[in-house]
């Protein structure tokens, strides 16, 4: 076992023991830290399938109580039996409300404990499935990293305002007032059917500009670049809890279904940003149903 130390050169920090592991044909400073099928049953989902940090997210249905909230067997990605998603359908609306005064609420999948801050890697990939009849937008939230006793988030991948899109934002604090934002290409709508989403994080010193690479894939079509963004600086130096599907309080859902939501990061080198051989591996590994375990 090793403990990661912690660089003041990357995002939202790991502050985790984590253990050696080879993730089949991942680079061996790679690592597969979480990794959420929700092909379960129960009000637990837990980090699985080779993933080396265990974390249960407790699932909340869109009264706030706790219920399974996952897709019926057979409508994951994979369509084959067993295969289950989150699933947010039950939401009253797609991410923020567009009526004055009218707020959307959903459900939510919320880790029990504080263990998600990205600083101590140097690299790391978001990547998962969604699926909606509607378009991406109005800052939807994927998945987000948020302080205990804080109301801003040290990390979040959601949809951009408008249809289409997707966006990182990423905070130094949870006090941090104006995040550091960035947007996908408007690529990501595809109504009614499977969309494999990933998101890179490369960071390249605290002087120097980090990479961010948004990627797509559907079941018919390969993975494929859906933008480059540059920033300086760095963010994320606290410990936050992870939330998928929505804000913890449940106010900005994704009104659809996810499925196979992933981290992988390397705290040595830029090894943990999936390339895009890897992305595809993933893409066409969760398409047969395969191993799982990439």
């Amino acid at each position: 076992m090793f403990f990661i130390k912690t660089m003041k050169t990357s995002t939202c920090k790991l502050a985790l023991t984590l253990g050696l592991l080879t993730i089949n044909a991942l680079p061996v400073s790679a690592e597969k830290i979480f990794d959420f099928s929700f092909d379960g049953n129960g009000l637990k989902e837990a980090s699985g399938r080779g993933a080396i940090e265990a974390l249960e997210l407790t699932l909340l249905a869109t009264d706030g109580k706790p219920k399974d909230v996952r897709s019926a067997p057979g409508t994951g990605v994979s369509g084959k039996p067993g295969d289950r998603a989150f699933d947010g359908t039950s939401a009253t609306g797609m991410g923020k409300a567009t009526a004055e005064g009218v707020t959307n609420r959903g459900p939510v999948a919320v880790a029990d404990k504080a263990t998600l801050a990205l600083s101590s890697l140097s690299s790391y990939t978001i990547s998962g499935w969604m699926r909606t009849n509607q378009p991406i937008e109005s800052a939807a939230r994927i998945l987000v990293c948020t302080v205990v006793g804080k109301y801003n988030s040290i990390l979040e991948l959601r949809a951009t305002p408008n249809a289409g899109g997707l966006t990182v934002d990423l905070s130094e604090t949870s006090d941090t007032k104006e995040p550091k934002r960035k947007n996908s290409d408007l690529v990501y709508n595809y109504p009614d059917q499977w969309v494999f989403f990933a998101v890179t994080f490369t960071a390249m010193g605290e002087t120097k500009t980090n990479v961010l690479e948004f990627y797509i894939g559907t079941l018919a079509e390969p993975t494929k670049l859906a933008g480059k963004r540059l920033f300086n600086g760095i963010s994320g130096a606290e410990t936050g809890v992870l939330a998928i599907g929505n804000l913890k309080n449940g106010q900005r859902p994704f009104q659809g279904l996810l499925d196979n939501i992933r981290i992988h990061g390397s705290t040595k080198d830029a090894s943990g940003a999936l390339t895009l051989a890897q992305l595809e591996e993933l893409r066409n590994n969760d398409i047969s149903g395969g191993a799982k375990n990439p």
